[in-house]
């Protein structure tokens, strides 16, 4: 499998309905990272000489968009005296359908996506509107 499984850490438990290679997939979630087709933001203080309205992705943009369901989905949690979210990946593969199903694209030539969970985008990119919910349910 090369890059598209981890060379260092086994297969995780919540992934077993999956995969089965024995090594961990990576990753387990995907989000839009193509600035091009990422999301708008105004900057006030000008970032890369842009001042305005700017498009942005990637990490930078996909890794608080994630952090912000989980704090919305916690904030609910707690408001109805449940327990926050800790060990988000088994509460996120019982719930694929809740995903955007990626089918295409590659990271590189070892791996490309697919229908399902896949090396490229895991379970796919989050349909806010379904996720937020069912976090919400999870026990």
């Amino acid at each position: 499998m090369g890059r598209c499984t981890s060379a260092y850490e086994t297969e995780p438990p919540y992934q077993a309905s999956v995969q089965t290679t024995g090594a961990r997939g990576i990753p387990d979630v995907a989000y839009d990272a193509d600035p091009s087709t990422g999301v708008p933001i105004y900057d006030t203080q000008g970032i890369y000489a842009l001042l305005g309205w700017i498009e942005v992705g990637g990490t930078s943009m996909a890794a608080p968009e994630w952090s912000a369901l989980f704090a919305i989905a916690n904030s609910m949690r707690v408001g109805e005296s449940k327990t926050p979210l800790n060990l988000v990946q088994y509460d996120l593969y019982p719930i694929a359908a809740d995903f955007h199903d990626i089918t295409n694209g590659s990271c590189g030539t070892q791996c490309t996506a697919g229908p399902g969970y896949d090396f490229v985008t895991g379970l796919g990119s989050p349909m806010a509107n379904q996720i937020i919910p069912a976090l919400l349910a999870a026990p």
